[in-house]
């Protein structure tokens, strides 16, 4: 998973889980002071590639993001997202249409949590790191039509990671990891559309 953004000051945020490729590091936080446990806050790094080509021989879950860095003030750091999880068809044939969907993606981190519980309001709280995507493997034993995933929301085969949170307010620069892509096979003798990430077909 990715890494925690540093504590004691402002906006340092976590990075983002990673599997087929990395997750993104977060965001360094400000020059900070006193409670700072550096100058800048250190950034959440992000997580480490994972598992194997071949969805046959090894799958995992994605990686979960690093959550924000928290500061003196404000309420809480915002989560990572979870990491996307593993999902396996087999059937005769698999044909998705209109807005038909097979997701294993990473959740989106959160920001963070400025506003404590009384109300009152505070800064600060670094935003969680994107979780990685996880894996579909799809074995069709005569075709399948998957449509056409791009790297926009929609339908198709998808196993994409999350976005970074933000420290939020004024701060949205502060911008947390995104988490690394998972993995997708589609292994059938005849295979239209295209997964996203790209599939492999083993």
């Amino acid at each position: 998973g990715g890494g925690g953004g540093g504590a004691g000051q402002d906006c340092a945020s976590g990075g983002g889980g990673g599997h087929a490729t990395p997750g993104e590091p977060g965001s360094e936080g400000t020059a900070g002071g006193m409670c700072a446990e550096a100058s800048p806050v250190p950034r959440g790094e992000g997580g480490e590639m994972s598992g194997a080509a071949s969805l046959a021989a090894v799958a995992l879950f994605g990686g979960a993001g690093g959550e924000g860095g928290s500061d003196e003030g404000g309420s809480f750091p915002g989560g990572g997202g979870h990491g996307g999880g593993l999902v396996f068809v087999r059937a005769s044939t698999v044909t998705l249409t209109g807005v038909g969907a097979v997701r294993a993606n990473g959740l989106d981190g959160e920001d963070g949590h400025q506003t404590d519980c009384a109300g009152g309001a505070g800064t600060g709280m670094g935003g969680g790191g994107g979780g990685a995507g996880g894996a579909v493997r799809i074995t069709a034993l005569v075709s399948a039509t998957v449509l056409t995933a791009t790297d926009l929301p929609g339908p198709g085969v998808r196993a994409h990671g999350g976005g970074g949170g933000y420290c939020g307010g004024s701060t949205a620069d502060y911008a947390a990891g995104v988490g690394g892509d998972g993995r997708v096979a589609i292994v059938a003798p005849s295979v239209v559309g295209a997964a996203f990430p790209a599939h492999t077909t083993n």
